[in-house]
């Protein structure tokens, strides 16, 4: 087989599959309970460089890490927030956000 003949969107097929098939094998020999995120991030992050995906992929690590990292404390000091305004003054805090997240996301109320 003569691969300088074969299409750049091959090439990127192929690399995506064996991307995307070797995420799942460490996704489920780590135990992960939803290994087809692993193959759905595989192939989100697949460029058509390889040069460019091994380049993107530290700003990619270290984005996930950080919005993870920002999402558990957000959520943590939330959940906390929540409980508390609920215990002392029924929605004192619950109501102000959920208007503010029906106006960002411009939910209409049933």
């Amino acid at each position: 087989m003569n691969f300088s003949t074969l299409t750049p969107a091959f090439v990127l097929s192929i690399r995506a599959a064996l991307a995307s098939g070797l995420a799942v094998a460490i996704a489920q020999l780590l135990r992960l309970q939803y290994p087809l995120y692993a193959l759905i991030a595989a192939v989100i992050v697949t460029d058509l460089s390889p040069a460019q995906t091994r380049k993107l992929g530290w700003q990619r690590l270290a984005g996930t890490v950080l919005g993870a990292t920002l999402g558990a404390t957000l959520g943590a000091t939330l959940s906390h927030l929540l409980q508390s305004a609920r215990g002392r003054s029924g929605s004192v805090f619950s109501q102000p956000c959920a208007c503010a997240i029906s106006r960002a996301f411009r939910v209409r109320p049933r």
